[in-house]
């Protein structure tokens, strides 16, 4: 998927018609070309990591690629936004567990938790060039369910376990569409297990309710146990509603 405008719409008046400058018979590649290049490389990235979807346009990705943890809206009285860059800054830091750190990320609706993890993966990938994947926790069950009888999902399913980062958000037993069964909440947590305990990837849940009030659904005691385990020193507690904060 390409949703980056051709070359020719957005080369400057300095440049040839490859981008290039010519100057006493020597050639360097304009800015316009080097950007070009960049968003080039940079929507091919997003595309492979789940940020990047159909239904986004360009300005969509231009937010994406842009974005700064300066855009966080509120005053953040729970440190969120500064432990989060650290995080992205020393996430290679030999010294430092990041790589193999696991997050839960909770608040009620709107409280730019998504917005702000996205963004974290978008400089993880863009600026540190990891592989980080996002994606919704019903269509990671989806496809851990396909798997067994779909090659493709299998092959996905595979990268997805092996990224250096990954998001799952609406980790919700509504939005999972949960059966009476638990089939689906028995499917996920095996397959997790795996990636925290086993491959020890860094791992982040997004949730509109804490761990304890996830006790209460039906993930129940088994899921309650391992995230209070797994993500004991990474819980993220957003408060601070965007709209409120918009003229801050």
């Amino acid at each position: 998927m390409s949703i980056i405008p051709n070359f020719n719409s957005v080369k400057c008046d300095k440049c040839d018609s490859n981008g290039f400058i010519i100057k006493d018979g020597n050639a360097s590649i304009c800015d316009c070309r080097k950007n070009f290049e960049y968003e080039l490389k940079a929507s091919s990235i997003l595309s492979n990591s789940g940020l990047l979807n159909e239904s986004l346009n360009y300005e969509d990705f231009k937010k994406l690629i842009d974005y700064s943890f300066d855009n966080y809206k509120g005053n953040d009285e729970n440190g969120n936004i500064k432990k989060i860059k650290k995080f992205v800054s020393e996430f290679d830091n030999p010294n430092k567990p990041f790589k193999h750190l696991h997050c839960y990320v909770y608040g009620v609706q709107g409280t730019q938790k998504s917005y702000t993890v996205k963004g974290m993966l978008v400089r993880l990938a863009c600026d540190k060039g990891k592989n980080v994947y996002y994606i919704f926790t019903k269509d990671l069950i989806n496809l851990i369910i396909d798997s067994d009888r779909d090659e493709n999902a299998r092959k996905k399913l595979n990268y997805i376990q092996n990224v250096d980062c990954l998001v799952l958000d609406e980790f919700d037993e509504k939005r999972v569409a949960s059966w009476k069964s638990g089939y689906k909440e028995n499917v996920l947590i095996t397959w997790l297990k795996d990636r925290f305990e086993v491959k020890r990837l860094s791992t982040w849940i997004i949730s509109n309710l804490s761990i304890e009030e996830q006790k209460e659904t039906s993930f129940g005691e088994l899921y309650y146990d391992l995230l209070k385990r797994e993500t004991c020193y990474g819980q993220f507690h957003f408060t601070d509603r965007y709209f409120d904060n918009l003229s801050k």
